[in-house]
C-alpha cells in the first residue's frame, strides 16, 4: 500500500494554491496546479505492493513483486521467490541534483550473532511499515501462497533486522490476525496497523508497544477496509479510500483519535446526498493509490477505481475537510506504488499497470503550475 503505503511526513511552509471547494470545483482550472517532475529510476527491478519508510533525511523501500511468473512463464519461479522480495533500498532526494539516488542495503535478516543461525523474513509484498524511535518496522504481507503475520525492525544505524513480537494470536484460531493490503502508521512512538484482507476484509486496530515489545487491540474501524491509504496529522490518524467487505469502492473517510480510542467519521469522499461541500467528488474514491502529507494538506493520487486505472489527483484541506483536484499523474498509469515526504518535498515511486511493472519516480510540486516539459527531465 500500497501504501505507502505510507506514514511520516515533515512540515514544510509552502505557499498552496488552493481552489474553492464550495460546492463545485472547476475541474479545468484546478487540473494544472501542481507540477509532476521526472526523478531518479531505481536500480533494482521494477515491482509493485512496496513498502516505505522515513527516517531523517531518507527513505527506506523495499519488499514487493513482479510478477515473475507471468514475465518468464516455464522458468523456475520457485527460485525466484515467485517475483517477491524481502530485500530494501534507500533513496537519498538530494542526490544527483535533487533528482535522487537509490542504494541496496541487502535482505531482511537477523544476523548469525543475535540468533542461532541467520533469521531472515520471508519475502512478501502487500506489506506495511511504521517508524517508532527511529527504527523502522515491517510487518505482515503475503509471501505468495500465505498471508504473514510476523513483525521485523530495522535499525538504520547499524542497517541491521531484528524479528519482533508478531501480530497478536488466538491460540483457538493460529494465524487469525495474518494479512496483507492493511494500513500502517505512528503516533507519539507507538505503532498501529488497522484493516487489511485476511480470511477476510478486516476492520481490526492492532497497537504495537515497541519498548515492550508487544500488541493489543483498540476499537475497530466501522467497516472493513483493505488496499486503502493513511496519514498522521497533529497525533491524529486518517484512513481514506480502499475496497470493502462486497468489494464496493469505501466511500467514508475516518479520523482515529488515540487519547479516546476512538474514530470519528469525517465527510463523504463520493456524491451523497448529504455531501453538502461540493458535488465533483466523482473520483476520488478508490483502491491501492498512494497518499503523502506537505504542510496542512494531503494529496492523493494513482491506483484503481472500479478495476480501472485513474491518474486523478487530489488535496485534502484537513482543517476543512474538504478535497480540491490537482494536477493528475503524469507517468503511466498505476496502482501499487509508493508515496512519501522527505524534507518538504514529495514523491511517488514504483507500482504496476497493465501488465508493467515500474521502477521509475516522480516528485510532486503543489506550489508550481503544470508543464508538460518537465514529465522529460
Amino acid at each position: 500500500m500500497k501504501y505507502f503505503k505510507y506514514f511520516f511526513f515533515l512540515p514544510a511552509s509552502i505557499a498552496l494554491l488552493v481552489a474553492s471547494c464550495s460546492k463545485s470545483t472547476n475541474s479545468n482550472s484546478t487540473e494544472t496546479s501542481g507540477d509532476w517532475i521526472k526523478c531518479a529510476e531505481a536500480g533494482f527491478a521494477a515491482r509493485s505492493e512496496a513498502v516505505s519508510f522515513v527516517i531523517g533525511n531518507k527513505v527506506y523501500i523495499g519488499t514487493g513483486f513482479d510478477n515473475y511468473s507471468n514475465q518468464y512463464p516455464g522458468n523456475n519461479t520457485t527460485l525466484y521467490n515467485n517475483g517477491k522480495y524481502n530485500d530494501l533500498w534507500v533513496f537519498d532526494p538530494t542526490a544527483n541534483g535533487n533528482l535522487g539516488s537509490y542504494s541496496g542495503l541487502g535482505t531482511f535478516s537477523q544476523p548469525s550473532y543475535m540468533v542461532s543461525g541467520t533469521d531472515t523474513a520471508s519475502v512478501r509484498s502487500g506489506a506495511v511499515a511504521f517508524v517508532c524511535n527511529g527504527k523502522g518496522y515491517v510487518a505482515t504481507g503475503n509471501d505468495g501462497k500465505y498471508n504473514l503475520i510476523d513483525n521485523w525492525e530495522y535499525t538504520p544505524g547499524t542497517n541491521t533486522w531484528a524479528r519482533k513480537a508478531s501480530l497478536p494470536q488466538d491460540p483457538n484460531f493460529p494465524g487469525i490476525n495474518a494479512r496483507r493490503d492493511a494500513v500502517a502508521f505512528a503516533i507519539r512512538d507507538t505503532g498501529y496497523i488497522a484493516g487489511g484482507l485476511g480470511n477476510r476484509a478486516l476492520n481490526d486496530l492492532l497497537v504495537y508497544d515497541p519498548i515492550g515489545n508487544q500488541w493489543s487491540t483498540k476499537t475497530s474501524m466501522p467497516q472493513s477496509r483493505y488496499a486503502a491509504c493513511s496519514f498522521v496529522y497533529n497525533n491524529k490518524a486518517y484512513v481514506v479510500t480502499g475496497t470493502g467487505s462486497s468489494g464496493n469502492m469505501v466511500k467514508e473517510m475516518l479520523c482515529y483519535n488515540p487519547g479516546t480510542a476512538q474514530w470519528t467519521a469525517l465527510g463523504d469522499i463520493i456524491n451523497t446526498a448529504n455531501l453538502t461541500k461540493d458535488d465533483d467528488y466523482t473520483d476520488i474514491a478508490r483502491s491501492n493509490a498512494v497518499l503523502f502529507v506537505l504542510g496542512d494538506y494531503a494529496y492523493l493520487t494513482t491506483g484503481t477505481i472500479n478495476g480501472s486505472y485513474t491518474a486523478k489527483t487530489w488535496m485534502y484541506e484537513i482543517g476543512t475537510d474538504t478535497w480540491t483536484r490537482k494536477t493528475p499523474y503524469q507517468r503511466a498509469l498505476r496502482e501499487g506504488a509508493v508515496g512519501f515526504t522527505v524534507n518538504g518535498r514529495c514523491f511517488v515511486a514504483l507500482g504496476s499497470g497493465g501488465g508493467a511493472y515500474f521502477n521509475n519516480t516522480s516528485e510532486f510540486r503543489p506550489d508550481l503550475t503544470y508543464d508538460a516539459s518537465h514529465d522529460s527531465y
